[in-house]
């Protein structure tokens, strides 16, 4: 098995995020607004999960790629 992980810069990532909020207000009138503390949260959990799966037998390979 293969886990294979998104490698983006935590500004770019914040970014995105903003950009998507404002086009769901465009397009809808309606966005999920996301915090900044939410958004580290959430950017931060992908480093811990490969940190577990470097130790798990099943996982073969870990590919970091970037948009």
């Amino acid at each position: 098995m293969e886990l294979a992980v998104l490698a983006v810069r935590a500004a770019d990532s914040l970014l995105a995020t903003a950009l998507r909020y404002a086009r769901a207000l465009q397009i809808a009138g309606t966005g999920r607004f996301t915090t900044r503390s939410g958004h580290d949260t959430c950017f931060r959990a992908p480093a811990d999960i490969v940190a577990v799966t470097e130790r798990h037998p099943r996982i073969a390979a870990i590919t970091m790629n970037q948009p």
